[in-house]
């Protein structure tokens, strides 16, 4: 693919990824995406064959950026408190177009054909989910965390993320606060101690 190629399809992604936070699926036709990148629907056509295909490669796009923000927590080393904390910092500190597609794909994923919704969900199983698993493996074989099914401790976590993923902070500190919130409950329960 040529540079110029590459652009566009970036234009594509952020212009759509944008659209379709603020609209949802339905909301949003490929011809107000062609509008908004200054393209004629053909010339939208020309790069995504539909909507389905255009709305998964903005979702794989994002998938792919979170296994980098991954494998980069991994390789640095530390406790698993540490890479989740690091995780939550990633993720928090996203635009709110990022942290919406994140929103996004569990509302509107309904919506997609099902043999393309299996092999989004292997992706994300495989770049996400399996890396978020290989942390709390990592902290229970340290003997940091206690033995526990670590597939249900990452859905535990991304259940206390979700409320906050369509909220704007307003500094720095309420994004802190949340985040110490979150690892607090994760790793330390909310019961007196």
């Amino acid at each position: 693919m040529d540079n110029e190629t590459e652009k566009m399809i970036q234009k594509i992604l952020e212009t759509a990824r944008g659209l379709f936070v603020a609209k949802g699926y339905e909301g949003i036709s490929m011809r107000e995406i062609a509008a908004a990148c200054g393209l004629s629907k053909a010339g939208l056509y020309y790069h995504f064959t539909d909507k389905q295909d255009l709305f998964l490669a903005i979702l794989d796009d994002q998938l792919n950026d979170l296994e980098a923000a991954l494998v980069e927590i991994e390789s640095k080393g530390g406790s698993a408190r540490s890479k989740i904390r690091a995780f939550l910092t990633n993720i928090f500190s996203q635009t709110a177009n990022q942290t919406g597609v994140i929103r996004l794909a569990s509302q509107e994923m309904g919506k997609v054909d099902p043999a393309a919704r299996a092999d989004f969900n292997q992706r994300y199983q495989e770049k996400f989910l399996n890396h978020l698993a290989a942390i709390w493996t990592e902290g229970m074989a340290d003997g940091e965390i206690r033995s526990v099914d670590a597939q249900l401790s990452v859905w535990a976590l991304l259940g206390l993320m979700y409320p906050y993923l369509n909220r704007h902070f307003n500094n720095s500190l309420e994004a802190e606060r949340m985040i110490d919130f979150i690892e607090s409950v994760l790793f330390d329960g909310i019961a007196s101690k």
